[in-house]
């Protein structure tokens, strides 16, 4: 498989997984909002002071006008396509990006940044936006889109709004496999036990502020991404196997019995609905 192939595969999971839990709960989709790494970024690295941004060609070829935005692709990102399968804008804005405010956020905005992860020594490597900053950054978006669209309305659209996640990779090839403190620190599996529960937390983060329909992706085969080929680290092929099953972890975690989430959200992960 070739690393052209996987934003393709990205993008296919993402969409196939939105699809999937949007027509299990039948629900309508008012906004859709987006937490992760590059796979999903939209331009929020292209204000931060980092050296990983993508704000140049020949990114953006293909998006409209072939100009850069941000977006670690030569077009549209998985969350433009499945924004506009559900009948939204046909890309997301970037929080971040000047050029939009609450009134082009309101119908889906993209919190992700290039080059997070989970850990969050995993975005001090290149300085970039951490998992908890973006979750402060929808705290507060929420506390703007009530101000500009009424409590009410605010409301149902972040109760019926489509919230995407998609990262993990960034932990092991950025992080794990390139820095050795997390080595002397963790087994590799340690090491995924770790990522799982910053993860769990996070969902159960999102879950106490609303969030009602999580769509997650799992980590893709990471061998088929350059930077993944250049680890020739022995146990790379037995990790690519044992991380990838991440996010069905997650899910069997969540929506173990007794669970402090249980039958209350519906959420996917690789493509596998479950109310938890």
């Amino acid at each position: 498989m070739s690393c052209s192939s996987t934003p393709f595969l990205i993008c296919l999971c993402l969409s196939l997984s939105a699809l999937t839990l949007l027509t299990a709960t039948k629900a309508e989709v008012p906004a859709v909002i987006v937490f992760g790494d590059s796979s999903v970024d939209s331009g929020n690295n292209n204000v931060i002071s980092t050296l990983l941004k993508s704000n140049f060609q020949p990114y953006g070829r293909d998006f409209y006008g072939g100009q850069p935005t941000g977006r670690f692709c030569n077009g549209r990102i998985p969350p433009d396509f499945i924004s506009e399968a559900f009948g939204l804008k046909p890309a997301v804005p970037a929080y971040l990006d000047p050029a939009y405010n609450i009134s082009d956020f309101a119908t889906g905005v993209c919190f992700a940044s290039a080059g997070t992860g989970y850990d969050n020594a995993t975005s001090n490597v290149l300085n970039v936006i951490p998992l908890w900053k973006e979750m402060e950054y929808y705290k507060e978006y929420q506390r703007q889109l009530r101000a500009y669209v009424g409590e009410k309305k605010a409301n149902r659209i972040l109760r019926e709004a489509l919230y995407l996640m998609s990262l993990g990779t960034n932990d092991f090839l950025e992080n794990y496999y390139t820095f050795p403190t997390r080595r002397s620190q963790f087994s590799v599996r340690q090491y995924q036990d770790f990522l799982l529960e910053l993860g769990e937390n996070f969902i159960r983060e999102l879950h106490g502020v609303g969030v009602r329909k999580l769509s997650i992706t799992g980590l893709p085969p990471m061998g088929v991404f350059a930077t993944g080929e250049g680890h020739q680290h022995p146990g790379t092929k037995r990790l690519c196997t044992r991380v990838q099953q991440c996010g069905i972890r997650i899910q069997q975690e969540i929506g173990r019995p007794g669970g402090k989430t249980e039958q209350t959200t519906p959420w996917n992960a690789n493509g596998v609905c479950t109310c938890v």
